[in-house]
């Protein structure tokens, strides 16, 4: 064996192969000699005694050549990768069941872009030094981690339960299912992935420190709201859509191409124009989207940015008394949650070589209406897997 042992046999005289559980323990064998899954029933295996999967295929093997038992029904050769040292990937998600992302060489890294540390086994282990927990379907779990560098905990449903302080600093109690409780004594609501909200679902805003704070509705800002290193006060900033804008590592707000959010002398946001940021309902300040010319695009009547649309013969096409985009069909042109705009059946509309985002008709070749780079060859429109569009170079690339 893997061990350099002899070994055993089973009551007909074929060997027996040890095979580990996704948790790494070695599996049982029965009087007969023959190992047994979680499932209970016996393991195949080939006419020498290796053992295999249901469909028949070889189970894969760890760094030290032991096999691996994959639950489910689930192709092992296609569930385990392995890399270039023919080691296998094991599979890790985040608590919510998200896979993590990966580098080039297809491992596994955070959501900082730490490649996550393996074992002499090769199981993923966590910021602790010890082997990830596995759900039920065999994925290892990476746990997230909180704004002190360690793992958050998880509620009873297996959410993240993200620390949220009060407005005197101090973090707020959790009830026995793990929610975290507010001043009023109810459970703070959450977006699906456990991430704190306000009552009317705006996200809470952080401290310099990155943690939650809990700011009631009747009370000062100046009071509840975090602060900077000089004690300023850090204003809630959200995007058109109630997005909040991304923050620095000192906790500033910044727009999405990296640039901080300025401020005037008493500490309020500033927009492109120099002049204050309006407020929503919630008093959260509402930076506009850039449009491909460097300026601020209008919203239309929900509030959702206009994002303006070319034509095929290159022309922006109008908008309505709504601020809808009218496309030469004289219907609306559709568009996502954020308001950019999308084709009728849903995929995000092309962009030309400034950016600017381009309908193209059903009915036409799209290689007359789709953009070109300096060459004249089409730019094709390419999308991550949630439908957003890839960004571009200055080439349109």
């Amino acid at each position: 064996g893997p061990d350099g042992q002899i070994l055993p046999t089973d009551s007909t005289g074929k060997t027996v192969y040890p095979v580990r559980g996704p948790d790494g323990t070695p599996l049982p064998t029965d009087a007969s000699g023959a190992v047994i899954g979680p499932d209970g029933e016996a393991i195949p295996t080939d006419s020498s005694g290796k053992p295999l999967s249901k469909d028949g295929s070889p189970l894969p093997t760890d760094n030290q050549g032991n096999y691996v038992l994959v639950p489910s029904d689930e192709d092992t050769t296609k569930t385990l990768p392995t890399d270039s040292e023919g080691s296998v990937i094991y599979p890790i998600t985040n608590p919510d069941g998200t896979p993590l992302g990966t580098d080039a060489s297809g491992a596994f890294v955070t959501q900082d872009g730490q490649l996550i540390e393996k074992n002499e086994d090769g199981k993923p282990i966590g910021p602790d030094g010890q082997v990830l927990p596995t759900d039920d379907a065999g994925n290892y779990i990476y746990p997230s981690i909180g704004p002190d560098g360690q793992a958050l905990r998880t509620d009873s449903t297996g959410k993240t339960v993200y620390p949220v302080r009060g407005p005197d600093g101090t973090p707020l109690p959790t009830d026995a299912s793990g929610a975290v409780i507010g001043p009023d004594g109810e459970p703070i609501p959450t977006d699906s992935s456990g991430k704190p909200l306000s009552k009317d679902g705006s996200p809470l805003p952080t401290d310099a420190s990155g943690n939650y704070v809990f700011v009631p509705a009747d009370e000062d800002a100046s009071k509840t709201l975090p602060t900077d290193d000089e004690g300023n006060v850090i204003y809630p900033i959200t995007r058109p859509d109630g997005t909040p804008l991304k923050t620095d590592s000192d906790g500033a707000f910044v727009t999405d191409d990296g640039q901080v959010v300025e401020k005037d002398d008493e500490g309020k946001p500033l927009g492109p124009d120099g002049s204050v940021l309006p407020t929503d309902d919630a008093g959260n300040y509402i930076y506009p989207v850039i449009g491909p010319d460097g300026q601020p695009l209008p919203t239309d009547s929900e509030g959702k940015a206009v994002y303006p649309v070319k034509g095929p013969d290159g022309t922006t096409l109008p908008t309505d008394a709504s601020g809808a985009t009218i496309g030469p069909d004289g219907e609306p042109i559709p568009t996502d949650a954020s308001g950019k705009p999308l084709s009728k059946d849903g995929s995000p509309l092309p962009t030309d070589n400034n950016g600017n985002y381009v309908l193209v008709p059903i009915n036409e070749d799209a290689s007359k209406t789709l953009p070109t780079d300096s060459e004249g060859s089409v730019i094709y429109p390419i999308t991550n897997p949630d439908g957003t569009p890839l960004g571009t170079d200055a080439s349109g690339a």
